[in-house]
């Protein structure tokens, strides 16, 4: 793994990443540039979950538990882009909560590891947001209101899909994310079809049917065939 920001960057395996930022803020504001104590990361994204997600391995001796200190309520600014790839809407880009830590073990008198787990900061405001007011329009219009100034006021990218019917229904102190996946249950597009989704990728918010997702280029192609690599283990006795 690479950790600079550079024009030179080589993709030297397949699934290699360049860390670019990686730093660990406590609820006082101290922050900490943790790529140096990394040992693994790995980011979850999911149609059927309304957040991204990350869980960050990290193993030091700098004692970051009391330093912090790490209570789970610790902020992750992050950074992630594959070598050699410049286009910045392939970029893993943004601020995290972190809001477990598990698997602690102690390896030597002063090395500890442990598994941080890690949420989109929206997941927080969803959290700590109710709505309680009648709403009533066009169900895209309705869902464009949940994602920015009436919900989650997400400064990432938010891309609904238009629909063709509207709604009027109640939010009984609902969180943002209830409202829409309440919603996407009765969102129809312009053909009829309806199979909306509430879900958040690497590029931002989406409130979209899956005709939209099918509808999409394929991003890579995989082919089937009967070829197996040969492998030999020899040992020296």
């Amino acid at each position: 793994m690479s950790t600079n920001n550079t024009t030179d960057e080589a993709l030297s395996f397949a699934g290699a990443i360049n860390i670019r930022k990686l730093d660990l803020i406590g609820s006082n504001n101290y922050r900490i540039n943790v790529i140096d104590q990394l040992m693994g990361i790995e980011v979850f994204e999911d149609i059927f979950s309304p957040f991204v997600t990350m869980t960050v391995t990290i193993r030091e001796s700098l004692d970051f538990l009391n330093a912090l200190p790490l209570l789970g309520e610790e902020i992750l600014e992050v950074e992630l882009a594959t070598p050699t790839v410049k286009d910045a809407k392939r970029l893993i880009k943004g601020t995290f909560y972190v809001y477990k830590m598990t698997d602690r073990i102690q390896v030597a008198n002063s090395n500890v590891i442990y598994t941080l787990y890690c949420s989109s900061i929206e997941a927080l405001i969803d959290m700590n947001v109710r709505q309680s007011k009648c709403f009533e329009g066009r169900i895209s219009d309705i869902a464009q209101k949940h994602l920015t100034a009436d919900g989650f006021n997400t400064k990432k990218q938010v891309f609904v899909e238009k629909t063709k019917n509207v709604t009027k229904y109640t939010s009984n102190f609902w969180t943002p994310s209830k409202n829409l996946n309440y919603i996407a249950c009765n969102a129809q597009n312009e053909k009829g079809s309806a199979s909306y989704l509430f879900f958040e990728n690497s590029k931002g918010f989406n409130f979209v049917s899956l005709d939209y997702l099918y509808s999409q280029k394929p991003f890579q192609a995989f082919s089937k065939d009967s070829y197996a690599i040969e492998t030999r283990l020899e040992l020296d006795i």
